[in-house]
């Protein structure tokens, strides 16, 4: 799904929020993550970065990381992330402005 089609989605009412499934989601937080990746030709989102459609991608990377550092997110989705470039941790001195 691209970024477009998401905000399209929102557009007509999709709820991201907290009755979105885990596949949604990963699906909204992935897009987002590709689209500002490709953008900015990097993946360090600053934690606090909410995208033109509402999706707080800084706080989804943030959780990501989390998660796979307790062995929670599965292979495929970091393999994903890390096409990305995506790092499984990352410096306040290593954060674009």
């Amino acid at each position: 799904m691209t970024a477009k089609q998401c905000d399209a989605l929102t557009a007509i009412g999709m709820n991201w929020g907290a009755s979105a499934t885990r596949e949604q989601l990963w699906t909204r937080g992935y897009t987002a993550a590709a689209s500002y990746a490709r953008e900015r030709g990097h993946l360090n989102v600053p934690r606090g970065y909410v995208t033109p459609s509402g999706f707080k991608l800084g706080e989804w990377i943030s959780n990501i990381r989390q998660r796979y550092k307790a062995g929670k997110v599965p292979e495929h989705r970091w393999h994903a992330l890390r096409e990305l470039g995506i790092l499984a941790t990352v410096s306040s001195d290593e954060q674009p402005g």
